[in-house]
C-alpha cells in the first residue's frame, strides 16, 4: 500500500481549523505529534505561513528536543 504524501496544511487541523487560527500555545502539541522529516517540514511550513510566530516554532522545537533527552 502506497502512503499519501505529507500535507502540513492538513496536519495543522490537529490543533486548528486553519493556519491563520493556529495559536502559539498549540505549537508544542502540533510539532510533537510528528518526528524527523515530517516535524521539520511542518515547522518550516508554519514559519512560512505564520512568520509572526516563527520564533515560537523555534522555541517549541527546542523544548521538544530537551524533553527527548
Amino acid at each position: 500500500m502506497e502512503s499519501l504524501p505529507f500535507d502540513p496544511a492538513h496536519a495543522i487541523t490537529i490543533v486548528a481549523d486553519t493556519p491563520a487560527r493556529l495559536r502559539p500555545i498549540d505549537l508544542y502539541r502540533l510539532l510533537n505529534t510528528f518526528d524527523g522529516e515530517r516535524q521539520a517540514e511542518l515547522a518550516a511550513y508554519v514559519k512560512r505561513v505564520r512568520p509572526d510566530i516563527a520564533h515560537k516554532v523555534d522555541r517549541a522545537l527546542a523544548e521538544i528536543a530537551e524533553d527527548a533527552e
